[in-house]
This record gives structure tokens, sequence and C-alpha cells, in this order.
């Protein structure tokens, strides 16, 4: 939402100006690391997904 063009301030979350080349780069660092610690959440439910379907 710190990307979204709506004010979310009132939460807690402070802009992050994509328009810009620094904006940009932050901007994607954060969703790389979102990327990276969903991975752990991500291949538990293939497996979990995996034994059900296998039963």
């Amino acid at each position: 939402m710190a990307a979204s063009p709506y004010d979310v301030s009132a939460y807690g979350i402070a802009p992050v100006a994509i328009e810009t080349p620094d904006g940009k780069a932050e901007y994607v660092r954060r969703q790389r690391d979102y990327a990276q610690r969903s991975n752990v959440l991500r291949h538990r439910l293939a497996e979990v997904c995996d034994q059900v379907l296998d039963d």
C-alpha cells in the first residue's frame, strides 16, 4: 500500500514515491524482500496441497 495512490499515512505507512529513481529502487527492494520471505510459506503450502491431493 505504500506505493498506492491512496494516502495511508493514518495507518503508519509512509509513501514510496515510485515515480522517482530512488523511490522505484526502494519499491523493487521491498518487493524482492517480500518475495524472499514468503518463499517458506509458499513451499509449505505446496507440500500440504501435495499431501492432500495424494490422499
